[in-house]
């Protein structure tokens, strides 16, 4: 009944077609258009991990097309994997001609607010930190004109560019062109890093142990880091992140991706394999190796054939985690 008074409501003749930007949609209205062929547009960078929410039974399997933002060359998505979807990546031309930024000089650093209190990602005091962390280190840089992307300005970054005498004001990300945009892990920081805009990262460690743990980790491998002091450190990602990609799909959602535990033994038995990424306690739950353990191991059965060295070492115990 609710799919036929809808079908009448917006005007829908013939067969329908859904397009939607984020899967969890599809158990509300994907469930109501019965008979719809859906399809998926994900256009962050947790497309790069596992899905989040599964579709409903008898949704999923209407999914006819799966499309990404290629915001990281050469590695595949996983989102909707285990329904057998391939995604296709959006052309990086297709992407600059309909979001890149306008014609003429680049003015002032773009700041994008990501609402993770809202998201229940981050407390809200937690947050306003963040962003008042994100306006100094701005600040340090030079910069005297901070844009606020959204219709509005959180108060901390008005407080904070009052305290240090800067002109903040909101404006559309896609209408200006900055000199520097500033975010946490955010499509649209990574859209416009793809765009050619000058982008850097404020605070994406602070989010790995959180729910935005795959985008997370992808801004602080893929995209410049923004320090405290204003300078930029230009990130060395491995030349291949899909080993890693896997092993995270995996430790995330183990039941939903069982084909990748192979790839997760082999990624963190491997010596380059980054542990910070990848919290021991629960490595070690799942039974999976724990990068860096058998070097700890080792040292500590070293110092303790040498006496000499016992006043300098500490308890196995002691150690620092991976």
């Amino acid at each position: 009944m609710l799919e036929r008074w809808l079908t009448l409501r917006w005007g829908l003749g013939g067969p329908v077609r859904l397009v939607v930007d984020d899967p969890a949609v599809l158990a509300s209205v994907g469930a109501i258009l019965g008979a719809a062929r859906i399809t998926v547009c994900a256009a962050g960078l947790g497309a790069y991990g596992p899905t989040a929410v599964r579709p409903p039974d008898g949704v999923g399997s209407r999914i006819t097309d799966l499309l990404h933002l290629d915001l990281v060359p050469g590695a595949s998505p996983l989102l909707l994997r285990e329904n057998g979807l391939t995604s296709t990546p959006v052309p990086a031309g297709a992407l600059r001609g309909l979001l890149g930024p306008p014609d003429g000089p680049a003015e002032g650093a773009l700041l994008i607010p990501e609402d993770l209190a809202a998201r229940g990602i981050l407390p809200a005091d937690a947050e306003q930190a963040l962003l008042a962390g994100a306006v100094r280190a701005i600040a340090a840089r030079g910069h005297t004109l901070v844009r606020c992307a959204g219709e509005s300005v959180p108060g901390s970054v008005l407080r904070e560019a009052r305290r240090l005498r800067l002109t903040v004001e909101p404006a559309d990300p896609w209408a200006a062109r900055p000199a520097l945009a500033v975010g946490h892990t955010s499509p649209t920081l990574a859209a416009l890093a793809r765009t050619g805009v000058p982008v850097a990262t404020f605070g994406a460690r602070t989010l790995i142990p959180t729910a935005e743990r795959v985008a997370a980790t992808l801004a602080d491998l893929t995209l410049p880091r923004l320090t405290r002091t204003g300078r930029l450190v230009r990130p060395r990602p491995p030349a291949d992140l899909q080993p890693l990609l896997d092993a995270l799909a995996y430790t995330l959602r183990p039941g939903q991706l069982p084909e990748l535990r192979a790839a997760a033994v082999a990624y963190l038995s491997g010596a380059d394999a980054a542990a910070r990424y990848f919290p021991a306690s629960g490595l070690a739950a799942l039974g999976l190796p724990v990068p860096g353990a058998t070097h700890r191991l080792r040292r500590a059965l070293h110092l303790g054939a040498h006496p000499r060295h016992a006043n300098h070492a500490r308890p196995v115990g002691d150690q620092p985690g991976p």
